[in-house]
């Protein structure tokens, strides 16, 4: 998770938009539960937003959304299907979108008293990011899962919070 949020914030230095802590957050919550998770994920969603230099974390309450989400895909979804993790890219991308765009909106209506303009590039460049980034990311993370025998994405449904990999 540290590794996807540094690498985000390099990416975001060079100006490119990916939901990559999102996408981390829900591939984690997806394989081991949210209880699981929670406290890791709220941790690297706050130091995300001070290493954004934000004063009020908007992630923290986006985090748990994509956790919501991650256990509805875990219950509901097509797990093994490569092209079917579209799906769930797109919506952890347009949930990162929606952060950033409540945070735009909070930070011109603070400073300015009015909702300044804005450009919806970089919003559409985290839904299209997340769409097309999180087959491709649950496969490379299922590799080193595989390796290190932990447990693995198209496998996690069958999975209770008791329960055992095998």
């Amino acid at each position: 998770m540290f590794l996807s949020m540094g690498l985000e914030l390099w990416l975001a230095s060079l100006g490119i938009c990916m939901p990559l802590t999102f996408l981390c957050v829900f591939y984690f919550t997806l394989v081991y539960g949210w209880r699981r998770t929670v406290l890791y994920s709220s941790a690297y969603s706050v130091l995300f937003e001070l290493s954004l230099g934000r004063h009020f974390p908007f992630m923290l309450f986006v985090v748990f959304l994509v956790m919501g989400g991650a256990s509805i895909w875990r219950r509901y979804g097509n797990l093994r299907s490569f092209y079917a993790q579209i799906v769930p890219g797109f919506c952890v991308g347009a949930v990162a979108a929606l952060s950033n765009l409540l945070y735009i909106v909070y930070v011109s209506v603070m400073q300015a008293g009015r909702l300044c303009n804005f450009s919806l590039s970089p919003l559409l460049m985290l839904m299209l990011s997340g769409a097309l980034l999180f087959p491709v990311y649950s496969v490379f993370l299922d590799v080193f899962a595989y390796r290190l025998n932990y447990r693995r994405y198209r496998f996690a449904y069958n999975l209770d919070e008791g329960e055992q990999d095998g």
